[in-house]
């Protein structure tokens, strides 16, 4: 007003004033967009909240364990006394030493026992290999596998034998995270099928083992437990999924683990921390009581590429152990009736039944092995041949069947299944180029191969994109912990 007037204010045509309305409603929703971003949303926030406090949980008990000496420090490299070599000693024998030197009587369960903790509570604060722990526990059960053992009264193949378990796979009283936070403070009421089996053979888990997000990277990261690294150079991963397992198992933190695999969780950590792992054919071990990352731990549907557990171990002698204690005696089949009734076929070691048949996959075409990795399959074939087995080579056009496997696990389209199962938490990082070739719209899908082939200069990339192939004779391609 000026004045006692109002003044007229100059008409715009409607055309400009609405653009300019839009423009304001468009910043508008851009800020609260951006805010919405930057700002985490109540769901979000809750549920860092509660991977905080199961962090939180875990490190209290540690520090407990410290207070208290339940568990012992591990000695330092420098410490050379005779109760500082006893627990090396003890950390560097492999399952089956171990059972030996227990039965006979040279070593107790407790003796055992101490000397893992200790190590993995060692490894698992410098790596991040741990999730929950489960030390006080372990500790209580071997001292009554002692007792047991004093009576007379054998408790099974693995009689107070520590055992390493993948935070997938339900122990009572413990959460199976699969690395999602919405599962932090949710512990199973019982042990899944495959650890009580291992209980009944006298096995004792100790302490359950990192895992990445969604446990579908080749790494072992989430926002609960962090990311494990590997002990033989802490600035690399362990591998993924079961990462954790096969870093615990290396490091000497663990003389036997058990993991999970679908396309490669066992194998690759096994590969990259050097230790022996083992994929059985899907439908000979149970799921009942292996979480899945879905809403409301559904199984998911998935049929066509199956996830399986099995053992890490530092022999085939202490894989052997596992598998036994698995299916020996059919246990497992009477108690999950869905799987097959093989059982356990009990060979001499190094003299199989008969002649077998192994397929030689030298390379898939797309990139070939490293000269160490390429011998070692060579070499592995040479011996196989000369125990006189058989041994087929592949054909190295392996690269549709590998399309094939990513199109059915991705076949529910953009990721939607992992995205559900996080129930509010973002996807990690890492899944950022498959969440963003899920979501590309088919129309766009031929042009971004044409760019990533033509202008970037990356044909594998190309092929990798929803629709690419692969062309037909183009390019292909000590432990830091003491």
């Amino acid at each position: 007003p000026q004045g006692h007037k109002w003044l007229p204010l100059p008409m715009e045509p409607f055309g400009a004033a609405l653009l300019k309305s839009s423009a304001a409603l468009a910043i508008a929703a851009g800020a609260l967009c951006l805010r919405s971003l930057l700002s985490p949303s109540p769901a979000a926030v809750d549920l860092s909240a509660r991977a905080a406090k199961a962090r939180a949980s875990r490190d209290a008990a540690r520090d407990a364990y410290k207070r208290s000496r339940l568990v012992a420090p591990w000695p330092a490299p420098s410490d050379h006394s005779p109760a500082a070599e006893n627990m090396r000693h003890i950390c560097s024998l492999n399952a089956t030493a171990l059972l030996e030197e227990m039965t006979a009587g040279r070593l107790t369960s407790v003796q055992v026992m101490r000397a893992f903790c200790s190590r993995a509570l060692h490894v698992g604060e410098r790596l991040d290999t741990n999730a929950q722990e489960c030390f006080a526990d372990a500790l209580a059960a071997a001292e009554e596998a002692d007792s047991a053992r004093a009576a007379g009264r054998p408790l099974g193949a693995l009689h107070g034998l520590p055992v390493s378990v993948k935070d997938q796979l339900d122990m009572a009283g413990c959460d199976s995270t699969c690395g999602l936070q919405v599962r932090c403070g949710a512990p199973a009421e019982h042990d899944s099928l495959l650890v009580k089996l291992l209980r009944d053979q006298g096995a004792i888990p100790f302490v359950r083992s990192n895992v990445p997000q969604c446990l579908m990277l080749p790494e072992s990261a989430n926002r609960i437990w962090g990311a494990a690294r590997n002990p033989w150079d802490a600035s690399r991963t362990p591998g993924g999924s079961s990462g954790g397992e096969a870093a615990l198992v290396a490091a000497r933190a663990s003389p036997l683990g058990i993991g999970t695999d679908i396309g490669g969780s066992i194998r690759i950590p096994a590969h990259f921390c050097g230790v022996f792992g083992f994929k059985p054919t899907p439908d000979r071990m149970s799921n009942r009581g292996v979480a899945v990352p879905r809403p409301g731990n559904r199984p998911s549907g998935q049929i066509a590429v199956k996830s399986t557990a099995g053992p890490f171990g530092r022999s085939v002698a202490d894989l052997r152990l596992v598998m036994r204690a698995w299916l020996a005696g059919g246990g497992m089949s009477d108690s999950d009736v869905t799987l097959s009734r093989a059982g356990w076929a009990e060979a001499e070691p190094g003299k199989p039944r008969g002649r077998l048949r192994f397929g030689l996959l030298a390379t898939d075409s797309f990139f070939d092995p490293s000269p160490a990795c390429g011998r070692a399959v060579s070499e592995a074939a040479a011996a196989l041949e000369a125990a006189g087995h058989e041994v087929v080579a592949l054909p190295g056009e392996f690269y549709e069947a590998a399309l094939l496997y990513v199109s059915l696990l991705a076949a529910e389209g953009g990721l939607q299944g992992f995205i559900d199962g996080l129930e509010g938490e973002e996807l990690l990082p890492m899944y950022s180029f498959l969440l963003r070739i899920a979501t590309l719209p088919a129309l766009l899908r031929p042009a971004l191969r044409w760019a990533l082939r033509h202008l970037l200069g990356q044909p594998r990339m190309a092929s990798r994109s929803p629709g690419g192939r692969a062309r037909r004779g183009g390019p292909r391609g000590a432990m830091c912990l003491r």
